[in-house]
């Protein structure tokens, strides 16, 4: 029989149990060893460069996911007591090292492990609430939820860091989720006790050199793509070794699959068909995610000239959207539980309807009002999608080769995706740019232009400017609107050229034959424990 939250001590009640292993898994999501709403104020003060900021980010991504295969491991091996309080204690002193260190080697290990323990952590708490999220123990319900907490938690990061950022400093969300992780370890060492479901199962048998391995392949490739642009690609010796690496890496991940006997992820993972289909829709929604983190970003700055409070504002936008998905999806799984091909067409439809709308509001006159249902529908679309390619994934896949699967999954959700399309929009969006750049310079009306660098040279002139700063001042101010002309056009193409790629999409899954609706349940505590047990023997 399961047991839910009884590792809590006997005078806790149920409600509070419940509140707080929630509240636990929401300060775990919340460490970051970079926050991204705050580069700029963390480049400023670190001397660092944008791009060794998302690298670090990127990391963090690579520890969460390759910490999958040994979730179930470290639940039997540890009782929850342990794991929450040595995750939560570490985490706070990683973000410490993080805010104090402007080491980008120190930075990396750090994140590696914050994204590591942040997983245990988040993992251990919310599969213990899984029989409170679904009774039916339906993991399309379960994932619903468990997503929107994730999914919510990344708008907060970003709108919070911002707040405190404003109102004391960047290092202040640092401090805050440091001292947040500490009265949790107390809050864990008092109310929890040493409680466990089964027996415990040693840490042998694990593949701790695959880890390595798969971590080193996803290192090398992320710094190709983040890195890339900055160090022109393959004229870079850099970008040349890395690429080198990452391929010979590959062949020994290759190799080592399927020469030993416990091998990380088993070769048969990446066979199964539903898994296959399930990653081929998370990398077309990850197409149409990033596509407005590398478009909007510059123009809510430098066109709707919005500043960091303004724009960390939109993402209660997301956040709305991502609440309103997951009602919507545990209603579906729970009442309805019809054909996947409805609930990937909302998702879908909901991204369309975003870039589409987006298109039409990409306009040097555009406000703020205009972005507000383009960011509710990115967030809806974003947990529908994903919570039912969860579901989907885990049709005909055993309990053996569960924890394999999401971390072959998450390869492509989190290690990889954001990091192939983030670098293939960016290089994208600027050399449409400088195209466009160079058509409008070729084209140039000089008596359209007059008027703009005449007011700005007077206007120098009369604040006492020497005449040469005025007519500097006064191309710098064409330049920008040149530029800023540039990546309108530019946004505008990729925005209806992705409308158009939703839109086939739309018809693809209403063609394709998707497999069957069916209530997946978790097994039992018991039966995961033999099935992982004899798998380790």
């Amino acid at each position: 029989m399961d047991k839910p939250l009884l590792c809590f001590k006997d005078f806790v009640p149920v409600w509070l149990r419940i509140a707080l292993f929630i509240l636990f898994a929401v300060i775990f999501q919340c460490a970051s060893p970079v926050y991204l709403s705050l580069m700029g104020d963390v480049t400023g003060a670190y001397q660092l460069y944008r791009e060794d900021l998302s690298f670090v980010y990127q990391v963090s991504t690579i520890g969460v996911t390759f910490i999958f295969p040994i979730l179930f491991r470290i639940k039997f091996r540890f009782t929850s007591q342990q794991i929450l309080s040595v995750c939560s204690l570490l985490l706070a002193v990683l973000l410490l090292v993080c805010m104090y260190t402007s080491s980008v080697p120190v930075l990396i290990v750090c994140a590696f492990f914050i994204g590591a323990f942040k997983m245990i952590g988040t993992f251990e708490t919310l599969v213990a609430l899984q029989l409170i999220i679904t009774r039916q123990k339906d993991y399309g319900m379960f994932f619903s939820v468990a997503l929107a907490i994730v999914l919510l938690c990344g708008q907060l990061n970003a709108t919070l860091a911002v707040i405190l950022a404003d109102s004391y400093d960047w290092q202040m969300i640092y401090n805050l989720v440091a001292i947040l992780l500490g009265i949790q370890t107390l809050l864990i060492l008092f109310l929890l006790r040493p409680f466990r479901i089964v027996k415990p199962l040693p840490l042998f048998g694990i593949d701790w050199k695959g880890i390595f391995h798969w971590s080193v392949f996803f290192l090398m490739i992320s710094y190709v793509l983040t890195y890339g642009h900055v160090l022109d690609w393959y004229g870079s010796q850099k970008i040349m070794v890395a690429t080198m690496a990452a391929l010979l890496w590959f062949l020994l991940i290759v190799y080592r699959s399927y020469t030993i006997r416990r091998a990380l992820i088993l070769p048969r993972v990446f066979a199964l068909k539903n898994v296959q289909v399930a990653i081929l829709v998370i990398l077309i929604a990850q197409v149409m995610l990033s596509i407005t983190g590398s478009i909007l970003g510059p123009f809510t700055g430098s066109v709707m000239r919005l500043d960091n409070l303004h724009t960390g504002d939109l993402n209660w936008w997301i956040a709305g959207g991502i609440l309103t998905g997951a009602v919507m999806g545990y209603f579906w799984f729970k009442y309805i539980n019809g054909p996947f091909r409805i609930i990937f067409a909302a998702g879908f439809a909901a991204l369309t309807l975003h870039h589409g709308l987006l298109y039409f509001a990409f306009s040097g006159s555009a406000g703020e009002q205009q972005l507000y249902l383009p960011y509710f529908l990115k967030g809806l679309g974003n947990i529908i999608i994903f919570a039912a390619a969860a579901k989907y994934v885990t049709i005909g896949v055993g309990f053996d080769v569960f924890a394999q699967m999401l971390c072959y999954v998450a390869m492509f959700r989190n290690a990889l995706g954001n990091a192939v399309m983030g670098a293939f929009f960016s290089e994208n969006v600027y050399r449409l740019s400088q195209d466009y750049l160079q058509k409008l310079a070729s084209k140039i009306d000089a008596s359209g232009l007059e008027p703009l660098a005449a007011g700005i040279y007077n206007q120098s002139l009369k604040s006492g400017s020497p005449s040469l700063q005025a007519s500097q001042l006064a191309s710098k101010a064409i330049s920008a609107r040149l530029n800023q002309q540039a990546m309108l056009l530019a946004g505008r193409d990729i925005f209806g050229w992705v409308t158009v790629l939703g839109v086939i999409v739309l018809i693809g899954i209403c063609l394709y034959h998707f497999s069957s609706p069916l209530i997946k349940t978790f097994p039992s505590w018991q039966n995961q424990y033999k099935i992982v047990k004899r798998d380790a023997l």
